[in-house]
């Protein structure tokens, strides 16, 4: 009798998480831009310090700090935030929030290509928000987040010309 009640209870425990799993996912993803953020600025500060040390950095470390440290991490700085206000509005439905944090994800990505534009493979980093995209069973949030993923290539191959 004991297995058919757990049986039971853990169903609706199922369903019940299963209505707060775009809010759950949601949240983690925000959570992961804002860790991709800090990783890479914490990488890029590796590198520095590892070019200085080896003596091979050919610009000056002003330079260096300013394009590869100090403009990205604004950037992303100011979309973290602008993204935190807009997901914590009540008015937006799941899917919109979601689309927000893929939004969020695909610009970081975009900021880290056109940073580093040498490095070709890259470029194949905006394929993540479109694989993340299929967790949610949304064709509606898997359609918006390919699109999504384009603009940022397009946008950032723009900025790389200029």
């Amino acid at each position: 009798m004991n297995f058919i009640r757990n049986s039971l209870m853990t169903k609706y425990n199922v369903d019940k998480s299963f209505k707060n799993s775009f809010n759950i996912w949601q949240k983690n993803l925000f959570k992961t831009s804002i860790y991709i953020s800090i990783i890479t600025i914490i990488v890029e500060l590796l590198f520095l310090v590892f070019y200085i040390n080896t003596g091979i950095l050919d610009i000056s470390i002003d330079k260096y700090f300013s394009i590869f440290i100090l403009k990205p991490g604004i950037i992303n700085l100011f979309f973290l935030l602008l993204g935190g206000f807009f997901t914590k509005q009540e008015k937006l439905t799941d899917e919109h929030k979601i689309i927000i944090s893929m939004g969020l994800l695909i610009i970081i990505f975009s900021n880290l290509i056109v940073t580093h534009y040498v490095f070709p493979v890259l470029y194949a980093i905006l394929i993540v928000p479109v694989f993340l995209s299929t967790i949610y069973a949304s064709r509606s949030i898997e359609i918006k987040t390919f699109f999504l993923c384009f603009l940022g290539m397009v946008i950032s191959f723009i900025f790389i010309e200029f």
